[in-house]
């Protein structure tokens, strides 16, 4: 049953790690695109969109967003770290340890 317990624990970190990294690159992109958007508006109607560059620090999250998504490790990539080979043949586990 340890062994189960193990494997869910792991699918349900895989899930969580996943859904945040997409959630980040998600809302990264729109804020972004936001500022984008505000500055098409205040180019277009100048007198009326003065405050627009009080947004500045959205574009700037945007970008700092898409930088840590890019430079956060993957799940597969932490899986290929692990060298389950090595502790494979330093350590034995018994059925009875697992169970």
């Amino acid at each position: 049953m340890k062994s189960l317990k193990y494997f869910d624990l792991a699918v349900k970190i895989e899930v969580t790690m996943y859904e945040f990294q997409s959630l980040l690159s998600t809302v990264s992109m729109v804020e972004i695109s936001a500022f984008i958007f505000g500055v098409v508006f205040f180019l277009k109607l100048m007198a009326k969109m003065k405050n627009v560059w009080f947004f500045i620090p959205h574009l700037v999250r945007g970008v700092l967003g898409i930088i840590l998504n890019d430079k956060m490790p993957k799940s597969h990539e932490i899986v290929k770290q692990l060298e389950i080979d090595k502790l494979s043949e330093a350590t034995t586990i018994t059925f009875e340890e697992i169970h």
